[in-house]
């Protein structure tokens, strides 16, 4: 009989294997990762991150090809009402036409996070940019530096989309929707302060955590919360069964909705949040959302 190493040993043997990664989480979050054992959710992601090659996840990490596998999953008419327009999916960087892009466009990587840029009103200053970003998105690879191994395979391109609005002219909210095995626990509403698209995808905006019954969720992960509490959505319920359904048979999945007064749209899901360096506030939510995702490794041995 196997016998397995001891939590502290197989740790030791992690580290040097790893030591980058560790490095990156202790300095961000304080405290040494048990990845032999992960308990905290942060620690899970890591071991994600590590150890789960799950097919799906390539298709979920793409966001192009995630947009057909969600449309047939919700199904009919409501799959397909999900999906944002695409305006373009840009392979070669020395093939695309700038210029003919419309205003009020997202471009988002589909092989990488937050390599994003959103125009509401295009000038030849952004469209220099725009160009000089395509170059760089098309060519260049995301996964390797944050041993996110979904997005390796992922075909580089870049996905065009339009734009959402709410009814005032501002930009649609963004619904983030933390879902464990299928089960939406907590979600957070970013909203962008002045209600302008910032220039890129990291750009400064309000996020407040909420339950799913639209109460504070008692923890902020970094991010500035709204000085006033954002308006429960309008389609908060459909909201959270569409993110359920996605996320039916996935131990854990983050899933993004753009949400108006009448619409709902996918983003994208994620699998690895913030690269799994979430600076929980209070730390212990950290525990408590890893608490609720059980790992594949742990539903063998239980």
């Amino acid at each position: 009989m196997l016998i397995p190493p001891r939590p502290i040993l197989a740790n030791r043997r992690l580290y040097r294997q790893h030591g980058r990664l560790v490095r990156k989480f202790k300095e961000d979050l304080g405290y040494a990762p048990n990845l032999a054992r992960p308990r905290t959710f942060s620690e899970k992601v890591q071991w994600r991150k590590l150890n789960d090659r799950n097919p799906l996840f390539r298709t979920l990490a793409d966001k192009v090809a995630v947009r057909d596998w969600a449309a047939d999953r919700i199904g009919g008419e409501e799959g397909r009402a999900l999906l944002t327009e695409c305006v373009a999916v840009i392979e070669n960087a020395a093939d695309a036409d700038v210029h003919a892009l419309p205003d009020g466009v997202a471009l988002k990587s589909a092989h990488a996070s937050s390599w994003n840029m959103l125009v509401e009103r295009w000038t030849p200053e952004l469209r220099r940019l725009a160009e000089t970003k395509l170059a760089s998105w098309t060519t260049g690879y995301y996964g390797a530096a944050k041993s996110e191994a979904a997005y390796l395979e992922v075909p580089r391109r870049v996905l065009v989309d339009r734009l959402l609005y709410r009814a005032d002219g501002k930009l649609a909210d963004v619904l983030k929707i933390l879902c464990f095995h299928g089960r939406a626990e907590a979600l957070c509403i970013n909203q962008w302060p002045d209600g302008a698209a910032p220039l890129d995808g990291d750009g400064e905006f309000y996020q407040s955590f909420m339950t799913p019954e639209w109460a504070p969720a008692g923890f902020t992960t970094g991010r500035p919360t709204a000085p006033v509490r954002p308006p429960r959505p309008k389609r908060l319920g459909d909201a959270l069964s569409i993110a359920e359904r996605l996320s039916a048979g996935i131990d854990f999945v983050r899933v993004d909705l753009l949400a108006t007064e009448d619409e709902l749209k996918l983003s994208e899901m994620t699998l690895y949040p913030k690269s799994g360096l979430v600076p929980y506030d209070p730390p212990r939510w950290d525990r408590l959302h890893g608490d609720l995702w059980t790992l594949p490794q742990e539903s063998r041995s239980s």
